[in-house]
């Protein structure tokens, strides 16, 4: 009996930290965003306000797009050699659902040939942002690394 009881215990704690689990993450970006399963990505924009800059109220997806210091186009996305190490930056970067934005300061806009058919944007430290218009958490945000790695110009003021 105390064997039957301790397994039902063992069982339980399986079963709690399961689900947790699966609360903890929803996924990666790469199975949110259906543009990059697709392959219909035409062309990449990052916008940026840096965080140096200051506003009376935070900054949401559409002030971004209005308001923007930095662009950077990437054109014909999949021909260039970025094409690989960002696909595997939005593979690697997990993502939790979230009820908060923050001030975003970093746009990623996805085209197809002239038409926005995904966008992703997030806050200065790459933890809270948007997809497609869906609030989300960023967990170890690998798509803000590279490109403050790889496109220094942009950052290297903050």
């Amino acid at each position: 009996m105390i064997n039957m009881i301790k397994i039902f215990f063992i069982l339980m704690l399986f079963v709690s930290s399961q689900s947790y689990a699966k609360n903890a993450i929803d996924g990666t970006l790469i199975e949110t965003l259906q543009c990059f399963k697709n392959g219909v990505i035409d062309t990449i924009e990052i916008k940026h306000i840096p965080s140096y800059i200051l506003t009376r109220s935070n900054v949401t997806s559409n002030r971004l797009e209005q308001m923007y210091n930095y662009k950077v186009t990437i054109r014909n996305f999949f021909d260039t050699p970025y094409g690989f190490k960002i696909t595997s930056s939005v593979n690697k970067t997990r993502i939790k659902k979230s009820t908060f934005t923050g001030d975003l300061r970093w746009g990623i806009l996805l085209y197809d040939n002239k038409n926005i058919v995904c966008s992703v944007y997030f806050d200065s430290t790459g933890s809270y942002g948007e997809i497609n218009g869906e609030k989300y958490y960023f967990i170890d945000n690998k798509i803000l690394k590279w490109i403050k790695r790889n496109i220094s110009f942009i950052t290297m003021n903050e």
